[in-house]
């Protein structure tokens, strides 16, 4: 059928009408609408019970397959379904693309090399294993599915010899991991909560500060587990600002996964993702079917540099390894920072200044005094923060910021440290004093330090004259400080002579 018209220039024009036009319609959106849905719900994480989670994990592909419904829009010429397709391709290719692409910026550092496998219940190949970490030479190799039986495997055939230290949890079926390192292990306890598999966490003496290890390895997303699964990920620790903290492990998880997005949140960046190989899989292998989904990480602080990261496959196991080449910053984030504390009638406020760079430690000949383990130098006194450490027999030039605060008293918290020790140097000033248990000024007195308390002990300290103190907030390097004067909670006032360590 077709329409005619009259011309004016004499003639009929006949318009043909389109025929399959709503077929052809329905077709386009048909191809478009599942695409669009899935970028509806990666992008707003609306995935939910275990199917929807299980295909999120394919993202990746499906970012591909959304160019064929924007091909057929604009052949057909639907405007409305190719502005769909078009914007759906974008949302998917803009959660995908970095991936592949990497954005890292390596800094400078000390490095750690750390490796993640999972041994499939045992059953990878024991000496893959250990000549994989003889060639890689990795500083800590996180394991999941550990056995008892892997274990004495890996130790009869070296693993003992090249990671003397270690952190192990094995067990019977698929819920045992262990860390192995070439570094000293110490024992995190309640940094990850139980979730059914073990999932153990150790302070790593890496040289030149530590650096803490989480090995991951929740339930994986299938049936009821779901929910086990997303509480195990939510429950992994924030990145801290006293530590660098590294998770590695099986995480039965993508970077389409909210629950992981979620953690990345927290403080996190996946190290593939970082150097361009996060499209990388890592499951299943060794199986008729090729790797298709990537859900081994290693997830680093924000604060370490990426220099490498590669993915070895095992016999004997359905998971590739991951190893991960970084630079830890040097030294460890905090240090060279000086910190005071400028209290004030009503409340106490901590300042932070950058120290001149290269100095690991104040220079000091100054006498020292160390605090037990489990505890931190409570360290607050009012006034300025010092610009300048005290040497020689000087002491920091440092103004009064608050004056005619007088005998007025306020109260600070000691914060949690990362390690068990700091050590404290104080030398008396002869410009800026504070009153002392008998009455006296301490301007010529001996040198007096605060007290070691526990991480959660509240300290009080007395502001005499308007003066400030200036301390590293390094742990376990020296801390300089003017001469304080402690008050106890139940009100005996304390000057205490520093002592040597």
């Amino acid at each position: 059928m077709s329409v005619s018209a009259e011309s004016p220039v004499g003639g009929t024009i006949v318009t043909p009408v389109r025929r399959g036009g709503r077929a052809g319609a329905a077709l386009t959106w048909t191809a478009v609408t599942p695409f669009a849905v899935w970028a509806v719900a990666r992008v707003a994480g609306l995935e939910r019970g275990s199917i929807p989670t299980q295909l999120m994990a394919a993202t990746p592909y499906a970012a591909v397959g959304s160019l064929i419904p924007l091909l057929i829009a604009t052949l057909g010429r639907r405007r409305v379904a190719a502005a769909v397709a078009l914007l759906t391709t974008a949302a998917l290719g803009f959660g995908v693309l970095p991936r592949a692409l990497g954005t890292a910026d390596a800094a400078g550092g000390r490095p750690l090399r750390v490796l993640t496998i999972n041994l499939l219940v045992g059953k990878a190949d024991a000496y893959h294993v250990v000549e994989l970490v003889r060639r890689l030479d990795p500083d800590v190799l996180s394991t999941q599915e550990l056995t008892f039986g892997a274990v004495g495997v890996l130790d009869a055939l070296g693993l003992k010899t090249l990671m003397p230290h270690r952190l192990l949890e094995p067990e019977p079926d698929a819920s045992g991991s262990g860390l192995y390192a070439k570094h000293p292990l110490q024992p995190l306890t309640g940094v990850v909560p139980q979730s059914g598999r073990n999932m153990p966490a150790a302070r790593l003496a890496l040289p030149g500060g530590p650096v803490e290890i989480v090995d991951v390895h929740p339930h994986p997303p299938v049936g009821p587990a779901v929910a086990a699964w997303q509480q195990a990920l939510d429950t992994l620790p924030p990145a801290s600002a006293d530590a660098v903290r590294i998770l590695a492990g099986d995480f039965n998880a993508t970077l389409d996964h909210v629950p992981l997005r979620r953690v990345l949140a927290r403080g996190y960046k996946d190290a593939a993702d970082q150097v361009g190989a996060g499209l990388i899989p890592t499951w299943p292998a060794n199986r008729w079917l090729p790797p298709i989904i990537t859900i081994d990480h290693v997830l680093v602080d924000r604060r370490v540099g990426v220099r490498d990261v590669s993915v070895h496959t095992v016999p004997g196991t359905d998971h590739r390894a991951v190893f991960a080449e970084l630079t830890v910053p040097s030294p460890l984030p905090g240090a060279g920072a000086v910190s005071c504390a400028r209290v004030q009638p009503s409340r106490a406020r901590v300042l932070s200044h950058p120290s001149r760079p290269g100095s690991s430690r104040p220079r000091s000949s100054l006498p020292r005094r160390r605090c037990q383990p489990g505890t931190v130098a409570t360290i607050r006194l009012p006034g300025a923060c010092a610009r300048r450490s005290a040497t020689g027999s000087g002491a920091s030039r440092s103004g009064s910021a608050h004056p005619g605060i007088g005998s007025r008293q306020a109260r600070a918290t000691a914060p949690p440290r990362s390690s068990g020790h700091t050590l404290i140097s104080a030398r008396p000033s002869s410009r800026n004093s504070l009153p002392t248990s008998n009455g006296g000024r301490s301007g010529a007195s001996p040198l007096t330090t605060t007290a070691c308390s526990p991480l959660s002990r509240r300290t009080t300290l007395a502001s005499g004259s308007s003066s400030s103190m200036a301390t590293t907030s390094v742990p376990g390097q020296t801390i300089l400080s003017r001469p304080a004067t402690l008050v106890t909670r139940r009100g005996v006032t304390r000057s205490n002579p520093a002592t040597t360590s």
